[in-house]
């Protein structure tokens, strides 16, 4: 038998209007369905890069943990990019199978 292709769930992400602060929320939780621990990219509003403005860890195949990376003096980065207040959202979720748009609200 040869393997010739893998079908991969679609990944989904529960909506949550948690309140998190810019300097003041070092963490974020992600919960949802079927995250993927080797390839998981998120997308957001406004845009923030992994690795660059936080490091991501996929800690089961239902959460993601977001943490805040830090400047060369140790303050902690914004989760906005523009260092402005407004919300932050999640637009859409790539876990190896292609972008899926997020439509929450």
């Amino acid at each position: 038998k040869i393997q010739i292709s893998i079908v991969l769930p679609t990944p989904t992400v529960f909506e949550s209007n948690q309140t998190i602060y810019n300097h003041g929320t070092p963490f974020l939780a992600i919960s949802g369905e079927h995250f993927n621990k080797k390839r998981t990219e998120l997308y957001f509003d406004p845009p923030l890069s992994e690795g660059d403005d936080f490091i991501m860890n996929v800690v089961s195949s239902s959460k993601i943990i977001l943490t805040k990376q830090s400047t060369l003096n140790g303050n902690l980065l914004s989760w906005r990019t523009n260092n402005s207040p407004g919300p932050l959202k999640l637009k859409g979720i790539n876990t190896g199978g292609g972008r899926v748009a997020l439509n929450l609200s």
